[in-house]
């Protein structure tokens, strides 16, 4: 779903919720734009790494990296330039599978499986054209909602700028997940033998 968003559109959608004048440019020299510069960077991965949105979920095919841990895991596979997140892997990448068990060490996942890992990952969308429309909303409201701190003025906006985040993340994430079939809940053994 290609948009016309660009990091200047995102930046005006945080400063109408401020109600407050849009700038031209990210390059403007005010203290918004200052504010912004330093921190948007940082509040956007955060909040691709808090959700799992569809335009962030990216499948990879990963190979052993060819170092082993020294102890507690088998085998190590390098993640993905730019991942923000692991999601859960299964055995195979298949959906609803057996957990694979796994931790992050640094850029490589590690585990006991020998052979390809399938997984998903969260990754870093810093072109804006490339998100869901309504997430860009939701992340606007978000820097303002940090921004109202920073500018003792605002202070009084965050209240209700939490209440506007709260909403457009629950629609948002839900419209997101109607655009696939729900995972099936894992079973464990422990619900079989009581059946």
């Amino acid at each position: 779903m290609p948009a016309s968003t660009n990091q200047l559109a995102v930046w005006n959608i945080a400063l109408d919720h401020l109600v407050e004048h849009p700038l031209s440019s990210v390059s403007d020299d005010n203290a918004y734009a200052r504010w912004l510069t330093r921190n948007e960077a940082n509040m956007r991965d955060t909040f691709l790494r808090q959700y799992t949105w569809n335009f962030s979920v990216q499948y990879n095919t990963l190979t052993q990296d060819g170092t082993d841990p020294d102890f507690r895991w088998s085998y190590r596979y390098a993640l993905p330039t730019d991942w923000l997140r692991v999601l859960p892997p299964t055995y195979l990448g298949q959906r609803g599978g057996t957990p694979v068990p796994y931790e992050v060490v640094g850029d490589y996942l590690h585990c006991d499986i020998s052979t390809t890992m399938y997984v998903r990952t969260v990754q870093r969308i810093d072109d804006y054209t490339d998100w869901d429309p309504m997430a860009v909303d939701a992340f606007g409201v978000a820097l303002a909602m940090r921004m109202c701190m920073r500018f003792p003025s605002k202070a009084t906006y965050r209240d209700r700028l939490l209440a506007e985040f709260t909403e457009l993340v629950t629609e948002a994430r839900r419209i997101d997940a109607m655009e696939g079939t729900p995972d099936p809940l894992e079973q464990h053994t422990v619900i079989d033998v009581r059946a």
